[in-house]
């Protein structure tokens, strides 16, 4: 049990404790603002979160400079970067002999002391950071409700973040952070590590060729002449590259652990391109993707909030099940607007959390998090799950060849096998096909999903 005292109880420093030994290090805990409740509790691990070290009370100190009091957005705010050296300890030793039995390749290991590593709001306490503070900034988003230049769709994007600025890419800084103050703490880090390899698969357009009422085919035809034989074979032959049986049911083993998105509104503008609703087999492919995976709303891009709450009835309808799982089309994310729309439609958890431009960790974690409404001051418990890259990131945005794309991966991969938690990625039924555009990545892909 752990006993926290602090200069002022607020609803920012309650959420980052909740998250961190609740959550996270599943410890209880008594955050008191009193002295002497602090002082009397000999029994408990002491933290004080306070302005001055109060060295008659004893316990770890993280320095208090009033981040985490505030209860408004401050527009201008950035914090300060620091860069820190992981001191060895024997929790920490021990930890390390754990993971390297696990992933005796992994090269994180053989610099994990000697490497300064990214933390935010540099102070005077015993971390010389405060990792309460770091929590809420990049959970909470905080600079997503700051003044940002959007990329042409209207997204927040890696190049516009604070980690870019400072040099910081694909390293999940809060997982690390967060193993090392655990470790000053003597809690037992072994018990706690997991990972949990999560391949997301979003079906934006089920079918290359089939699904399209005649003048939508005509026009296809017409714009792209050069697929004509092939779009001839595959209505003679039914055999669609893109289609469930040939991809994801192939791809994928059964697990209720990963969620597909099924876009649910046919074409309708720029982003929206998805077959039609009645075509008879789109409707079969989605009932059986619902006996052996979790599915979730993959909402249209630029319409409506009515628009989302018919496709959700309209998916509930198809599957016979609630629907409480979302991730953006096209990443399209705004906070709060996104999020609260969501809720109102009741969906319980989001999967867009993570860039479309870049690779890595957009909130620095890849674990999941409940999301505190910056707007409000106030925790929900809505959970966002991020995720570390996305195929189409890979080879459109970054032009990587398939192996440079797995070197990549496997930093990632590195760092979530060192830290725990979430390896979530996106892929499209379309990058699953062996389609020739696609055709290379087939291996790169293979060995992720079925990476241990």
């Amino acid at each position: 049990m752990f006993i926290i005292l602090t200069d002022k109880v607020s609803q920012r420093l309650k959420y980052a404790l909740e998250e961190i030994f609740v959550h996270r290090l599943k410890k209880p805990y008594i955050l008191t603002e009193d002295k002497t409740t602090f002082g009397s509790h000999a029994n408990h691990i002491k933290i004080q979160y306070t302005s001055v070290f109060l060295e008659e009370l004893g316990g770890f100190w993280i320095e208090n400079k009033g981040f985490l009091e505030q209860e408004y957005i401050d527009y201008n705010f950035k914090p300060e970067l620091v860069r820190y050296q992981i001191v060895k300890n024997q929790i920490l030793l021990n930890h390390v002999g754990f993971i390297s039995r696990k992933f005796p390749d992994n090269p994180i290991l053989k610099t994990l002391f000697i490497e300064k590593y990214p933390a935010y709001f540099p102070n005077k306490g015993m971390l010389t950071f405060d990792i309460f503070s770091m929590f809420f900034w990049n959970l909470s988003r905080y600079e997503e409700y700051q003044n940002y230049i959007p990329d042409k769709h209207g997204r927040f994007t890696y190049s516009q973040s604070l980690d870019s600025k400072n040099g910081i890419h694909s390293v999940p800084y809060l997982d690390l952070a967060l193993i090392y103050f655990a470790s000053l703490l003597n809690i037992d880090l072994c018990s706690l590590w997991h990972i949990e390899n999560k391949p997301t698969v979003d079906i934006d357009i089920a079918y290359k060729y089939l699904g399209r009422g005649l003048f939508r085919t005509l026009f296809s035809a017409i714009k792209h002449p050069r697929f004509l034989q092939k779009r001839i074979k595959v209505f003679l032959t039914r055999d669609d590259p893109y289609a469930w049986n040939n991809t994801i049911s192939k791809k994928l083993n059964p697990s209720k652990s990963i969620r597909i998105f099924w876009l649910c509104s046919s074409k309708t503008n720029y982003y929206n391109k998805q077959v039609s609703l009645d075509y008879k087999r789109f409707i079969i492919d989605i009932k059986n993707s619902s006996n052996n995976f979790t599915i979730g709303l993959h909402p249209s891009a630029n319409t409506s909030k009515s628009k989302w709450t018919a496709e959700k009835i309209w998916l509930q309808k198809i599957t016979n099940q609630d629907i409480h799982s979302s991730r953006q089309h096209f990443l399209l994310l705004t906070l709060p607007e996104t999020y609260n729309d969501l809720i109102s439609i009741g969906i319980k958890e989001d999967w867009s959390m993570g860039y479309s431009d870049d690779i890595g960790f957009r909130a620095a974690t890849s674990y999941s998090f409940r999301w505190f409404d910056l707007k409000n001051n106030t925790s929900t418990p809505f959970v966002i799950h991020p995720f570390c890259f996305m195929d189409v990131t890979l080879k459109n945005y970054l032009q990587l060849k398939s192996d440079e794309a797995l070197a990549e991966i496997n930093k990632l991969y590195d760092w979530i096998s060192l830290c725990g938690g979430m390896f979530c990625y996106i892929l499209h039924n379309e990058s699953l096909s062996s389609d020739s555009e696609w055709n290379s990545w087939q291996p790169i892909f293979e060995q992720i999903i079925n990476r241990e």
